[in-house]
């Protein structure tokens, strides 16, 4: 038994993820603002306090009807379970160190990430004013920032994009740019094989199957 400090509920208030590690595998529990997210938090505030970095042994049965469900622990008696709560830049740093362990399953590990990173941290889209069409020459600008939190470049890229023709942007732009309003912004996650490619990138400071996040203007 080890005791830890901080309870995983503040760390899920702040934006942490929280990974729960036992003999039944790995779960990841990750900050979400929706109704399913907030019900969670609720319900998880009503237990016996629970801290990052406690490693103890637990009835299954204490936790949220919900989790038991997503994790397959229903019908377990008790597991010793490790809590640990991860910041983005820890997030990072554990997906690349599974890498590291796992070099030949660094795809799949990319996309395990990739989907941690789109419930803490989701994809959005305001709408703008007025379709733009084929042919019509607009305005993009465009931040980038690593799955760590850094962004690549300090200041946006600014660039000319003609609707319709091909091979502007990275691959991971293009469906969002489709039925593109002037004055819209949207923010997405992007694998690395969708944006710069799943190499690494000494230059950007990207190490392989990195994803990005792209937050973009439309003018």
């Amino acid at each position: 038994m080890e005791l830890g400090t901080g309870s995983l509920t503040d760390a899920l208030a702040r934006g942490e993820w929280v990974l729960a590690e036992s003999e039944a595998g790995q779960h990841w529990v990750a900050p979400d603002t929706t109704l399913e997210g907030r019900t969670l938090l609720r319900d998880l505030k009503s237990l016996p306090t629970l801290a990052c970095g406690d490693r103890i042994r637990l009835d299954p049965r204490i936790l949220p009807l919900s989790l038991r469900d997503e994790w397959r622990w229903n019908g377990k008696d008790s597991l010793t379970v490790l809590w640990q709560c991860m910041t983005q830049k820890d997030l990072a740093e554990h997906h690349r160190q599974a890498m590291g362990r796992r070099p030949f399953d660094a795809a799949r590990v990319e996309a395990d990430w990739v989907g941690l990173l789109r419930q803490g941290r989701p994809e959005w889209r305001t709408e703008g004013e007025g379709r733009i069409v084929p042919g019509d020459s607009i305005t993009l600008t465009i931040s980038t920032q690593r799955a760590d939190g850094t962004v690549i470049e300090p200041d946006p890229v600014v660039l000319r994009y003609v609707q319709g023709d091909p091979d502007q942007v990275v691959p991971a732009l293009a469906p969002w740019l489709q039925d593109a309003e002037r004055g819209m912004t949207f923010a997405l996650w992007s694998p690395s094989d969708q944006a710069f490619g799943s190499q690494a990138h000494p230059d950007l400071g990207l190490p392989q199957h990195t994803p990005l996040r792209f937050e973009v203007r439309v003018d």
